[in-house]
């Protein structure tokens, strides 16, 4: 019934009256109640009282008795158990404070400074210890009940409260009854409930959990550390619970490296060819592979990689592109594997190709170190994944017969543009364009410029390049090729252009003013026809294959 009485206090009390702490609230309560059944002759019901405590005022005599742990030969033998014992009562102290500071954090809505908490409880149990006193620690019940009364500053109620019972009204504590005390520690440790676990242990039985055996792993290990923390002892359970811990992580990571792998005929690089070579690419495309890693590439994580390297020794891949750019941990045993890796494949008539190393130097330095970048040669180190496709996207070019051959001036009929037309019209589609020049570097137009034409590339080839915020690099979106068109929704809109193009190369285009396109429709109707239903099918394809190059990215 005492204890009854001590629990309610704790919890109606305090609803009542926010400035008298719950646990004050319960220990005058049920100290009350427990006298009051007594006065009315039912003390031999009762349970024991705390009694007489033995109290003085503490002294540092325990710091002269220090030096002693090193001088004299009886304590020498007990130096690494002792100092085993500290080194664990410390890891013990410092979890629990921080742990308690991040409860406090968010019971009180403020940000504690981890390290100076840790810093002032070592130096307060340093002192201490020479009084004879133990490890300090976040009391969440008193900062908890200090909050509850109305506190916001480090100073709880429940210190005072201690320090005028401990030094002036010690007598009084030896009368408190002892059930008291055992109800206001369990409505101590209900309070101190998780209420995150608690939530996310109702999510997973509800099935709630988005991530649901992720959180379950999560609710094991506290089950486990708080299981052993009553049956066992403390040092155990955080013990078990870091081993857990890790194993977990371990698991979690030791998933494949390879984040996505495709062929070059459902994803091509970035740059605009003819429908004949966009054609053979198709039908050939399957001989270049690209595999993209991600996460940390050590020991546990590049057996998948070493396997699946050496699986594309047989069949019909001749390249095989190595994107390495979302790798952000390796270490030698990774390093080899690809080095080993690329040995396999030139042992079989193939080759290795690396992109994105560049963007870690920690990266960049393992793959020196380790011999890697001296075995692929700088011909076969890109910057980025689409520079090294559209190197093995031309060697593929090269090997078919006339494709990928350089071509002096790439024939206006064999623009698809020009698709269907007889040879009277194509000779008045080439009075209507002007041949126009432009040397490597130079710009052919600038976002933001007005603009009303139509771009043939008879020669060379021409990128789209947008500045990337932040860094001093440029990044290419778009790469046209001779027998490709570009300009051509300004021909549509007459906006402004919405991107900038430069020459890569030494460039030639045919060029189709709007005015010409104009006249065109005016004097030769059934041309502007052919060529607008042309330029259709041009916009439907590329609208296609961005289409389907965004599925298999997503896939």
């Amino acid at each position: 019934m005492i204890g009854i009485i001590t629990g309610l206090a704790m919890m109606l009390i305090p609803k009542i009256s926010p400035a008298l702490p719950a646990h004050i609230a319960g220990l005058i309560a049920g100290t009350l109640g427990f006298y009051l059944l007594a006065g009315f002759g039912l003390r031999d019901k009762l349970g024991p009282l705390i009694g007489m405590i033995n109290w003085s005022w503490p002294s540092p005599h325990y710091f002269m008795k220090f030096a002693g742990v090193l001088t004299q030969p009886e304590y020498q033998t007990l130096i690494i158990p002792v100092l085993t014992g500290a080194a664990s009562l410390s890891v013990i102290s410092s979890l629990d404070t921080l742990l308690g500071a991040r409860n406090a954090e968010r019971r009180l809505g403020l940000r504690l400074e981890g390290n100076r908490e840790l810093y002032t409880q070592g130096l307060a149990g340093m002192l201490a210890s020479g009084f004879g006193g133990i490890l300090p620690g976040i009391n969440m019940n008193a900062s908890y009940s200090n909050q509850t009364s109305g506190g916001t500053g480090p100073a709880s109620i429940g210190f005072f409260v201690l320090l005028i019972l401990s030094g002036l009204l010690l007598p009084v504590i030896g009368i408190i009854p002892r059930v008291v005390i055992a109800s206001m520690m369990i409505g101590a440790a209900i309070q101190l409930f998780d209420r995150w676990t608690l939530d996310m242990l109702s999510k997973v039985v509800r099935g709630r959990a988005d991530n649901r055996a992720g959180v379950a792993a999560d609710l094991a290990i506290v089950l486990i550390v708080a299981v052993l923390a009553i049956v066992a002892n403390i040092g155990l359970a955080v013990l078990m619970g870091f081993v857990v811990t890790i194993a977990m992580f371990l698991l979690r990571i030791s998933k494949s490296v390879v984040r996505r792998e495709f062929t070059a005929d459902a994803i091509h690089s970035r740059k605009m060819r003819e429908p004949e070579q966009m054609a053979t690419l198709a039908a050939r495309g399957r001989r270049i592979t690209v595999i993209e890693l991600e996460g940390p590439l050590f020991f546990g994580t590049s057996e998948t990689l070493a396997t699946r390297l050496e699986s594309l020794r047989t069949g019909d891949v001749t390249l095989v592109i190595l994107d390495v750019k979302r790798v952000n941990e390796m270490d030698s045993s990774g390093a080899r594997v690809i080095l080993q890796g690329h040995d396999r494949l030139v042992q079989a008539g193939k080759r290795l190709l690396l992109s994105g190393a560049d963007e870690r130097a920690d990266v960049v330095g393992m793959l020196r170190d380790t011999g890697v970048y001296t075995a692929l040669g700088k011909d076969h180190l890109f910057a980025d994944a689409d520079a090294a496709l559209e190197w093995a996207e031309d060697r593929v070019l090269a090997l078919q017969t006339n494709a990928g051959m350089a071509i002096e001036d790439y024939p206006l009929d064999r623009f698809e543009l020009c698709s269907g037309m007889s040879a009277a019209e194509m000779a008045t589609m080439q009075q209507i364009l002007e041949r126009r020049e432009w040397k490597q570097g130079d710009i052919v137009f600038r976002e933001g410029d007005a603009g009303d034409e139509l771009f043939l590339i008879s020669q060379g080839a021409a990128s789209v390049r947008i500045n990337v915020p932040g860094e001093n690099r440029s990044m290419r979106l778009v790469t046209f090729s001779p027998g490709t068109l570009f300009g051509e929704l300004a021909l549509l809109d007459r906006e402004a252009r919405s991107a900038t193009i430069a020459a890569d190369t030494d460039l030639v285009c045919h060029v189709m003013s709007y005015a010409n396109f104009r006249r065109l429709s005016e004097e030769h109707p059934t041309i502007a026809i052919k060529l607008m239903t042309n330029l259709g099918r041009e916009l439907s394809s590329r609208l296609r294959r961005a289409n389907r190059t965004i599925y298999q990215l997503e896939g």
